[in-house]
């Protein structure tokens, strides 16, 4: 069997990782802890994406010095809005939410 491709992508300003997985399966969203990066959870996505899952893991503020500029009083609230800005622009009607602090 083909191994899915994890993809180099980039959702609402932040770089991002994704698989395509297939049209009957829930895109699965990978939330990364503070001062983490996005970039671990690809063995994740790779294994779950061979299995049809369509999968994102999408960086946010402060995240080992990626995303937008001005990072420095990064709250709660700031991460709260870059998740809630990232889901969105996936365009999908159905979604699970994977976090960690990675």
């Amino acid at each position: 069997m083909p191994q899915p491709q994890v993809s180099p992508s980039n959702i609402a300003g932040f770089p991002a990782l994704r698989t395509a997985g297939t049209a009957d399966r829930p895109l699965l969203l990978f939330i990364h802890g503070a001062f983490a990066s996005h970039e671990p959870f690809a063995n994740w996505m790779q294994t779950l994406g061979r299995d049809g899952w369509r999968c994102v893991a999408a960086g946010r503020r402060n995240q080992l010095g990626h995303g937008p500029a001005g990072v420095a009083d990064v709250t709660i609230d700031d991460y709260v809005a870059d998740s809630a800005s990232s889901t969105p622009s996936m365009r999908s009607r159905s979604s699970s939410v994977t976090a960690s602090a990675v």
